[in-house]
């Protein structure tokens, strides 16, 4: 029996999001340090596109995010993808037919 996915373009969304942030994590906490992570920096590049325009100051000024402390450092980075699924969420149950 096949099933139906109920919400397509949200689960769509949620998987081209969740898989360069898994991508992400996994590449930096791998990381053995001693260099540039140069891997993590180039799906970090997709992952701040994918939370654009939130993800704007990061790119502006990413020296200023560079400094912050770890967990801030890091949520300024994934949360703007983060924020685009939730609002994708919001407006799916605000005009879904009942």
């Amino acid at each position: 029996m096949r099933r139906r996915i109920r919400y397509p373009g949200l689960t769509l969304h949620a998987l081209v999001v969740g898989v360069p942030l898994v991508l992400f994590a996994v590449l930096v906490l791998t990381d053995r340090g001693g260099g540039a992570n140069i891997g993590a920096g180039l799906v970090l590049i997709v992952v701040l596109a994918l939370g654009f325009p939130w993800s704007l100051p990061v790119f502006l000024d990413p020296d200023a995010v560079g400094e912050l402390p770890g967990v801030l450092r890091y949520a300024a980075y994934v949360g703007p993808a983060l924020l685009w699924i939730g609002v994708h969420v919001l407006v799916r149950r605000r005009h879904v037919p009942r």
